[in-house]
């Protein structure tokens, strides 16, 4: 066998790596020179990789940071432009109004018309820039900016001054009652009752009117008496809202109303024809009429329906009820009465001849009965009598009456008469309860929307304590506190109630106890009067000691019970013995106590939230420069524009009769402008901030931004910058060295070739 070949296996593969070796250092030239890296991995830079990805994080930070700071521009070039609009419309309003001031154009109708048509405008073109929205999100309205922050439901301004009469209803004064959002539940607040002749509402639970700020305007819901009311005075249970006097006159400087006169009703029970022309009065809100002369109001009394006229502001024009005078004859207290409702009246017993009718006659009171004829209680909130006007035709229109023993529980008591016509009174609720008084209705039934079916057999109502008692014992079970009950069946109470309170604990048996205690409302009956009280759970009864020591707690009352052993709770009382020492309560889950689904709320123009924007625009610099639609600046530009606005011109409310408003109004604008005004601020302290302040605030934000992104840009170039020369590779450097390596491959493959063909046979040839 012939020997062809010298070279041995492992020499060739020597030789052949070594050129796949070369071909591979000039495929890693090539791709250094294709993509300008020195490596496409880390790998290939393994000694300056970590620094590589240091530095690429930082790229990206700042690329992030310049993204986001992107829009932060946008949002301030908005604002800058929203500011600028908003400035024009302040200062235009501003130089209008001071015109109509300084002029003294407060006498021109039209002039007067044309400046509120003028604030109504300015109005709505603060709510058109204050939604301004950059990117779909509204700028103005805090974190919540998908909301609109301005809401200014009126399209016209006979729309704005219907809700703002300027007299009856006037525009918030206050920023805390303008930017006031708050709504009362039936639960919190429990029965809320209306009373004409002080001008109140009143919550059953003390306190939960305290979130409702006086000035504001507050919205009534689910009573007779919905409507719209400014609240003149809050004790936070108790709001004063019907319409007071306007100050007028300063006694201190005898400065009084010198035209005025002061007129009875026709029907005035002590003098039909009395007129008083006093030489100058003084008004003080919210209602207190004084003479500058002692005694010039003699011959009024409390009780009577007055007309005053030719005041000195129309405002004070008007007819209202003396409720006091003082007894030299020089200070009245007098009411309007707001409410306007009819009663609500039960005719089932008509004619009611134990009825008996009262009414105020100046220095006493006159009551009156018909046992023989009786007197007719109407379904049209009308009283009559049955002998042709003979028994109630003298009863003054706009005096009070009071009803008492009638034959209907329902027609018991206190109301405005309205209208006399030949004896025929037509009379208002002024107070009212959630419930009207009706005895046990076997009728009546009671639901709470759920598929439970109460049996709970009659039904009484007490308007006192707004309590619901069934007469089958423990029927009640499964209504709790909160739930909305509906009554139907009845006589006078089918609605829909919200339960305030249940009456689920039942009487436990408990010897006399010195230390037990029942409260009555604010009575309370103790051991020492008592002797103590001693518990009955067969017969549901409290008993005390002492004989007679219950006097005074009535049916229908709430009662708690407090120092007992195992009673202490709330009862309703069903019954008190003649002697009024046994007291007898409902069983367990036998009365509920309820209020009508009666709500007030206050509502602001501004909808969004108390949050600021911020940016973090770079590592150390947070960026605060949100600012809502409830700035001050704008808040008050807003007040004075509706304080013009509002009140028709040439009725009470209208500035032409209350040009105060337009001093008032120049206050506020001028500090929402630069805060340069002077003198005392007519609404109490303002809260300082003005537009000029904030458009000083955004050119610095702006430039803050500014300067930071130049740094954030600068910084990312360094940064590339260094990565790159981390990474790229010199073209030069790589193209030599790419020509040298491929002329390398190019000998190498050659000698391989060679070697290859050597043999035995080839060398011995």
């Amino acid at each position: 066998m012939a020997v062809t070949g010298i070279g041995t296996f492992a020499t060739d593969q020597l030789n052949t790596a070594l050129v796949l070796q070369t071909q591979n250092s000039l495929d890693t030239l090539l791709n250094e020179t294709t993509s300008g890296k020195k490596s496409l991995t880390y790998t290939g830079i393994a000694d300056v990789a970590q620094q590589a990805l240091d530095f690429g994080n930082q790229i990206s930070s700042a690329g992030n940071f310049l993204t986001n700071n992107n829009v932060v521009n946008l949002r301030l070039q908005a604002m800058n432009q929203v500011y600028t609009s908003v400035q024009s419309e302040m200062g235009t309003f501003q130089q209008d109004l001071q015109n109509y001031i300084n002029n003294g154009q407060q006498g021109n109708a039209q002039d007067t018309e044309t400046l509120q048509q003028q604030a109504f405008a300015s109005l709505k073109n603060m709510q058109y820039y204050l939604n301004t929205q950059v990117d779909g999100q509204y700028i103005f309205s805090g974190s919540k900016t998908d909301t609109p922050p301005v809401t200014f439901n009126y399209d016209t301004l006979a729309q704005f001054q219907q809700a703002y009469d300027g007299y009856n209803v006037s525009f918030p004064t206050s920023a805390s009652a303008n930017l006031s959002a708050t709504t009362t539940t039936p639960l919190n607040t429990g029965s809320i009752s209306f009373n004409a002749q002080n001008g109140t509402i009143s919550a059953a639970n003390p306190g939960q009117f305290s979130d409702l700020p006086v000035g504001s305007v507050v919205s009534v819901t689910g009573s007779p008496y919905d409507g719209q009311y400014t609240v003149l005075a809050n004790d936070g249970t108790n709001l004063t809202v019907s319409h007071g006097f306007t100050a007028e006159g300063d006694p201190t400087t005898n400065s009084y109303s010198p035209n005025v006169t002061i007129s009875t009703s026709a029907l005035a029970a002590q003098d039909p024809s009395l007129s008083l022309q006093p030489q100058g009065l003084t008004f003080s809100p919210p209602g207190v009429l004084t003479s500058q002369v002692t005694g010039q109001l003699a011959g009024l009394h409390a009780g009577d329906s007055i007309t005053i006229a030719g005041a000195a502001n129309p405002a004070n024009d008007g007819n209202y009820i003396v409720s006091s005078i003082d007894p030299t004859n020089t200070t009245l207290s007098i009411q309007r009465a707001d409410f306007t409702q009819p009663a609500n009246l039960d005719a089932s017993a008509n004619p009611d001849t134990a009825a008996t009718v009262s009414y105020p006659t100046g220095t006493s009171t006159a009551t009156l009965s018909d046992p023989a004829n009786g007197i007719n209680f109407n379904a049209n909130g009308t009283i009559t009598d049955n002998v042709g006007g003979a028994l109630l035709g003298a009863v003054p229109t706009g005096s009070y009456i009071t009803v008492a023993n009638a034959t209907s529980p329902d027609n018991d008591g206190t109301y405005l008469v309205a209208a006399n016509n030949a004896g025929t009174l037509t009379v208002r609720q002024i107070a009212t309860t959630s419930l009207t008084n009706e005895a046990a209705n076997p009728a009546a039934a009671i639901s709470n929307g759920t598929a439970t079916a109460f049996a709970p057999g009659a039904l009484s109502f007490d308007a006192s304590s707004s309590v619901i008692t069934a007469a089958n014992a423990g029927s009640l079970a499964g209504i709790t506190t909160g739930q909305t009950v509906n009554i139907s069946g009845s006589a006078s109470n089918n609605n829909n109630f919200v339960v305030t309170n249940t009456f689920t604990t039942p009487v436990v048996d408990e010897a006399n106890n010195g230390n037990a205690q029942l409260v009555d409302g604010t009575t309370s009956f103790a051991g020492a009067t008592t002797g103590g009280l001693s518990f009955d759970a067969a017969s549901d009864t409290i008993t005390a000691t002492n004989g007679g020591t219950l006097a005074g707690v009535n049916a229908g009352d709430v009662i708690s019970i407090a120092g007992s052993a195992d009673n202490n709770g709330q009862f309703v009382v069903t019954s008190v013995d003649p002697t009024g020492t046994v007291v007898t309560v409902a069983p367990a889950n036998t009365a509920v106590q309820v209020a009508t689904n009666v709500s007030l709320s206050t509502s602001s123009y501004y909808a969004g939230n108390t949050a600021t924007l911020s940016q973090q625009i770079d590592n150390n610099t947070p960026l605060p420069y949100g600012v809502t639609a409830a700035n001050p600046a704008f808040e008050k530009a807003m007040r004075a524009m509706a304080l013009i606005a509002e009140g028709q011109t040439g009725t009470a409310g209208g500035l032409d009769n209350n040009n105060d408003r337009a001093v008032e109004a120049n206050y506020l604008i001028t500090s929402a402008i630069d805060n340069s005004a002077t003198g005392t601020p007519p609404f109490g302290p303002e809260q300082a901030g003005d537009i000029n302040d904030l458009s000083l605030n955004l050119d610095l934000q702006t430039q803050t931004l500014s300067n930071v992104t130049t740094q954030q840009t600068n910084f990312q170039n360094f940064l590339q910058t260094a990565v790159g020369q981390l990474t790229n590779a010199d073209s030069t450097q790589t193209i030599v060295q790419l020509l040298n390596q491929q002329s390398a491959l190019q000998a190498s493959y050659q000698a391989l070739a060679t070697v290859r063909q050597l043999s035995l046979l080839n060398y011995l040839k």
